[in-house]
């Protein structure tokens, strides 16, 4: 561990576990480290990869690092992953990150992943072999339609992939939503691409891409459970002190924001006609643990309250809500679906009142919460002491 600098440390004991946050020294990666003698081991690198446009870049750069690397030929994160000394080894892409992980109970396996995804990480085959990229991006196929014409087809897998995302109707909502509340931010993007606009990246933008933000500095790293901490740091050291680049990447806060956001959409001609009205609030940064725990344990409250206030003024319906935690900053989302249509307006009055005059006078809300918390702090205890895989 002499290439590491310990920024803190100490035993937390509802989780009986060895916490240290620490700092790679040359390169000035992140570590949390929660060693422990759970026999489930787990890895993850994550790099902040925020998105410029919605042309998909961090998502198509997710599938090809993983297409093979610099020691591992292409197949061997498909062949591995399914060896009976992996439990699970995957990637995914997040609204401003893009996270690689793994877990396993088998100290070789933990050895063979975590050696595999720091290679694919930081030496990626698409560096050098553009037809990755065509493959897993988007390219153009010609073919014959057997008529004498050429058929040109446009494909690819992430392209294939978010045509289908394109026809999800809660996500376009929440991309609007997004571009509301937050409209000189990166959120108002879509990381894994709008089908349309995925054909605009090219591979030079993305090697480009991958050289700013796959590097050491960037990347912040998670250990849990029973693992040999000095063999790993050891392996780690020689990959991040090859990577130092520049600072990590800093995402600002949002420095536009509008409260409201109200969209009526109709999604089929021959569904119900009930309507949806959407309330949406971003915080000022990220909320403490604490807050976001209460109000993910009081969802159920906030839409009783919220149907209740609405129901007073005549407008009966059915109240959803969301705690996003999702980037830098916090936001609160309230779907509700009523027959009455053009109430925007008394819909809005009416969750501002909820929120504010009807929960500082509910008496029970104390009670609530505090039961709420007795149930989850068991529960909590109950899989945390579990030695045993789940699922």
């Amino acid at each position: 561990m002499d290439n590491y600098r310990i920024i803190e440390k100490e035993y937390i004991e509802e989780i009986d576990s060895e916490a240290m946050r620490m700092v790679h020294e040359k390169s000035g990666a992140k570590l949390l480290v929660l060693k422990n003698d759970n026999p489930n081991k787990y890895f993850g690198i994550s790099f902040m990869t925020p998105p410029y446009d919605s042309s998909g870049i961090p998502h198509i750069l997710e599938h090809c690092v993983l297409a093979g690397s610099r020691k591992y030929p292409s197949g061997s994160f498909e062949k591995l992953n399914q060896s009976l000394s992996v439990g699970l080894m995957n990637a995914e892409t997040g609204n401003d990150h893009t996270n690689y992980y793994c877990y396993t109970k088998e100290e070789h396996g933990f050895d063979d992943c975590t050696d595999l995804i720091l290679d694919s990480v930081f030496y990626p085959l698409v560096l050098e072999e553009e037809n990755i990229f065509l493959r897993e991006g988007w390219r153009i196929d010609f073919s014959d339609d057997g008529n004498g014409d050429i058929d040109i087809d446009v494909s690819g897998i992430v392209l294939n992939e978010m045509r289908a995302c394109d026809s999800d109707y809660k996500r376009r909502i929440r991309e609007r939503i997004c571009k509301r509340l937050m409209p000189n931010s990166v959120y108002h993007h879509r990381a894994g691409g709008k089908s349309y606009k995925i054909p605009r990246c090219s591979y030079e933008e993305l090697i480009t891409y991958h050289h700013k933000h796959y590097t050491a500095s960037n990347a912040y790293v998670f250990i849990f459970g029973d693992v040999d901490l000095d063999s790993f740091l050891e392996k780690l050291d020689v990959y991040l002190k090859e990577q130092a680049g520049d600072e990590a990447v800093i995402i600002p806060k949002t420095d536009n924001v509008k409260e409201l956001v109200r969209k009526k959409e109709k999604i089929h001609a021959d569904q119900d006609e009930d309507h949806f009205y959407y309330y949406a609030c971003l915080f000022d940064g990220k909320l403490k643990p604490n807050q976001a725990l209460a109000f993910d344990l009081l969802k159920e409250e906030i839409e009783i309250i919220i149907e209740s206030e609405l129901s007073n003024i005549g407008i009966d319906g059915a109240a959803y809500s969301t705690f996003e935690q999702a980037g830098i900053q916090d936001r609160l989302e309230i779907k509700y679906v009523c027959d009455t249509e053009g109430a925007g307006k008394d819909i809005y009055k009416g969750i501002k009142r909820a929120l504010t005059d009807r929960f500082d006078a509910d008496n029970d809300f104390r009670a609530q919460l505090m039961g709420k918390i007795n149930r989850y702090e068991l529960h909590f205890w109950e899989e945390m002491h579990s030695k045993y895989s789940v699922g």
